[in-house]
């Protein structure tokens, strides 16, 4: 028996403009009006046909293969011609001109190029150098290292101007990106699943997601695993010392070449000071460079756990005057000082 079969010029997914909710769309050949605002006169016709680009033509004369293999004669329409020319641009040049955008070409004889946005850096290759006979030509801008950083949950202070506000919670939590939202209307899976009832806030215009009630949140992570859209992201993932470890394990070369390590960010580190203890331990020995990026707002004794494997401390004391510190970062600063 024969199949039946329609004709169709395009097909969208996840469109939410005919119909409610999220729709898989088609979009077929013919129709019988002709709407002189129609954003898709491809579909007029019934029949599959060929359409035009003009801006992707090469040209008649550079191409015109359309015309070459038409059976039905010259019945295509081009525009004006253009030309397309080959030009060689040569070595040498008297002038010294200020504004010059190709000094490369003031010498004559042919020489090496520098593009210092794709130096890798002396310490990470170094191949020039190696291979120079010549001997130390060439100039370098300051060494790089390279490391990997491990950004924890979990921070004491609430700075007015952080960056990263979702590392304040030690637990794990769903994070809101409201320019993916769908929409309750056209979605809402965030809103059927949520074992705690209405929590969510939506925008009043669009009817998108832009806050949850925290502290109604049971942090089951529901929301997040409907989530279509990715407009709920989890913000934290327990891991173990062991799961760091295979990640900076991956980034050893770069370390023996640049000097760098393993840098434990926050959030706050000395909120997590057992599991950093623990990790940089593991770091010392398997030879790894340790650095403890920390605001020090801790009991000592919390410091005092990491210390012994940590070989570089990052600190950032926010202001000297502990009102001026409270006032900005929510925690005075007596206790930061004492430790640093």
């Amino acid at each position: 028996m024969e199949q039946l079969t329609g004709n169709v010029f395009n097909i969208q997914r996840y469109t939410i403009h005919d119909g409610p909710g999220l729709r898989t769309e088609l979009f077929l050949k013919g129709c019988p009006l002709r709407c002189k605002w129609c954003s898709n006169p491809e579909s007029w016709r019934l029949h599959s046909e060929p359409g035009i680009y003009q801006s992707k033509c090469i040209s008649k004369d550079l191409c015109g293969g359309c015309v070459d293999v038409c059976p039905e004669g010259d019945i295509f329409t081009f525009s004006e011609d253009i030309t397309l020319r080959t030009e060689l641009f040569l070595k040498g040049c008297p002038l010294r001109c200020k504004w010059c955008s190709n000094p490369e070409s003031w010498r004559l004889h042919s020489e090496p190029g520098i593009y210092q946005s794709k130096c890798i850096s002396k310490d990470l290759c170094g191949g020039c150098v190696d291979v120079c006979p010549e001997g130390d030509i060439f100039t370098f801008s300051e060494d790089i290292t390279l490391r990997t950083e491990l950004f924890l949950k979990g921070c004491p202070l609430r700075c007015k101007w952080c960056s990263n506000p979702e590392s304040w919670r030690l637990h794990s939590e769903p994070g809101i990106y409201q320019s993916k939202c769908i929409s309750k209307d056209l979605c809402g899976g965030c809103v059927d699943v949520c074992p705690e009832g209405d929590i969510f806030t939506f925008s009043e215009d669009e009817d998108k997601l832009i806050g949850i009630d925290r502290t109604k949140c049971s942090k089951c992570m529901k929301c997040y695993d409907e989530c279509p859209s990715d407009a709920i992201k989890l913000w934290g993932k327990h891991m173990t010392v062991e799961e760091c470890m295979d990640v900076i394990r991956r980034d050893k070369g770069y370390y023996d070449r640049s000097g760098g390590g393993v840098t434990v960010s926050g959030g706050d580190p000395l909120v997590q000071s057992d599991f950093v203890a623990a990790l940089f331990k593991q770091c010392k020995e398997e030879g790894f460079q340790t650095c403890l990026e920390s605001t020090f707002y801790s009991k000592w004794e919390e410091a005092e756990k990491i210390l012994p494997y940590t070989d570089i401390i990052i600190s950032d004391l926010k202001h000297m005057d502990t009102k001026v510190h409270r006032k900005w970062t929510g925690v005075h600063n007596e206790r930061i000082l004492e430790n640093l």
